[in-house]
């Protein structure tokens, strides 16, 4: 992650006041009634607070903040229940976000995925699919790619096109018996298509882009790396993307394929491996620190909930209570007869 902490700390102070209307808001509509005002207000205030956060480069914290729209926009179109569970979720996801705004600032590790499990309790509370760690990471990056300073490496000088066209069959092939899993030099093949699709053309994107495929097909042949659903997908992908190659040659990267090179990414830096070619990978893309192991992660996530464990055991309290009331009076009003 590379959040612009600078820019954090200009703009912290209107960030907390934000957050602090939000829950005011919320507790108004669960103790008050307040009716549909109290979350429109809520709604105003994130979109705001997601803007900003986007600006100071804190994607996943804005990832938050949209989801906590999505749910209570959700609440307002009745198309989720207005109930407890939600709103302690609610609750809980805005003390998550400024115990995270606490941390960054001296943070030991900045990595985007410590909210992760926030971010999925609160799609599960609102029904909607959760995120896997590398949804996450790709998500973060597709909004702000890495980009290799001085990233050169040799060119061969042909033509995309007529590499793409030569390399097609034995890429095809290869791939067919890695995903058969069948005996032979398949992840070698592989990895020398994907070293020349590296050196044609000039597009520096697209150079990148191999050259971490050569290093999942490096990894694989460490065993330091599993072919799983995910890598499958992923492989798939590139037998597409070389045969685009084939018909339109060196050309710019669109939204699709930098995901797969982020996805690619996502897999060297959560491999086992530690030759040569994926060394070179993570040390460039600093991927020890974007990926740092997952006990690092829990530990981290756990100090930075601690402090607040008891305020918000005591705000879930209160709002099983006062939503206990409000269901009361809604009871009482349902079920006495009407005197004039």
């Amino acid at each position: 992650m590379r959040a612009d902490i600078n820019g954090l700390n200009a703009v912290r102070s209107e960030l907390d006041q934000g957050l602090d209307r939000i829950r005011q808001a919320l507790e108004t509509y669960i103790e008050e009634e307040a009716g549909r005002y109290a979350l429109e207000s809520c709604l105003d205030e994130l979109h705001q607070i997601r803007g900003t956060l986007r600006v100071v480069r804190l994607h996943a914290a804005a990832l938050l903040v949209n989801d906590m729209q999505q749910a209570l926009q959700a609440i307002l179109d009745e198309a989720i229940d207005a109930d407890e569970a939600v709103f302690e979720v609610l609750f809980g996801a805005g003390l998550q976000l400024v115990d995270y705004l606490n941390y960054l600032p001296n943070a030991e590790v900045e990595t985007d995925l410590i909210l992760l499990p926030v971010i999925n309790e609160l799609r599960v509370a609102v029904l909607q699919p959760v995120l896997g760690e590398d949804d996450l990471f790709i998500y973060v990056l597709n909004e702000d790619p890495l980009v290799l300073e001085q990233a050169q490496w040799a060119q061969s000088g042909e033509d995309t096109k007529i590499v793409a066209k030569r390399c097609l069959p034995t890429f095809q092939a290869a791939l067919l018996g890695v995903l058969k899993q069948a005996e032979g030099d398949h992840l070698t093949r592989m990895q020398a298509v994907a070293n020349e699709l590296q050196k044609a053309g000039s597009n520096a994107e697209l150079q990148q882009l191999w050259w971490l495929t050569a290093a999942v097909f490096a990894a694989l042949g460490e065993d330091g790396l599993v072919a799983g659903i995910e890598l499958k997908r992923l492989f798939g992908r590139l037998s597409l993307l070389l045969r685009n190659l084939v018909e339109q040659g060196d050309r710019a990267l669109g939204p699709a394929e930098r995901s797969l090179t982020h996805g690619l990414l996502y897999q060297i830096g959560r491999s086992q491996a530690a030759g040569e070619t994926v060394v070179a990978v993570r040390q460039a893309y600093g991927l020890d620190a974007l990926l740092p192991p997952l006990e690092k992660l829990n530990q981290i996530r756990s100090q930075m909930r601690g402090p607040d464990t008891a305020l918000l055991a005591a705000v879930s309290s209160e709002i099983r209570k006062d939503l206990g009331e409000v269901r009361a009076v809604s009871y009482t009003h349902l079920t006495l007869p009407t005197i004039y």
